[in-house]
């Protein structure tokens, strides 16, 4: 049995069989890219956060945590630099108490110095008194002398 089809009918099986696979192939591909942004966001937020963690320990933040729930090598580098920051922030501790150290021994030294130097002048002052002493004694006796 042949059944006639009316042109318009078949046109409309064809323009609905069109706009489903249109709709469809749109669809894969708005979720191809939906999927692609997920992907990228997923990596690039570590990448951001740890971007964000060298800005602030360049600034003197050692305190900024880098905080990253990766369970990859992003994760691995997050966790290492919280590490990095911590060794950074105890040798600028120690190297503080170190300066903190050397300037109370300077200003020591410093303060000796000054005593030292005081009781030098006062040393000298009485050297030249004598030396003036003597010098007039020598007149004195060569004076004495002529006599």
């Amino acid at each position: 049995m042949v059944t006639k089809a009316d042109r318009s009918e078949v046109f409309s099986f064809e323009l609905n069989m069109i706009i489903i696979f249109l709709s469809i192939f749109i669809g894969t591909v708005l979720l191809f890219i939906l999927i692609g942004f997920l992907i990228a966001k997923k990596i690039t937020r570590p990448i951001s956060n740890l971007k964000l963690g060298v800005e602030k320990i360049a600034q003197g933040d050692f305190d900024y945590k880098v905080i990253s729930d990766s369970q990859d090598e992003i994760g691995d580098l997050a966790q290492a630099f919280n590490a990095m920051a911590l060794a950074v922030k105890q040798s600028e501790s120690e190297v503080d108490v170190k300066v903190k150290n050397q300037t109370k021994e300077i200003k020591e030294s410093k303060d000796e110095l000054r005593l030292k130097l005081a009781e030098i002048e006062k040393l000298n002052g009485f050297m030249m008194g004598r030396e003036a002493k003597m010098i007039e004694l020598k007149k004195k006796i060569s004076e004495l002398e002529k006599k």
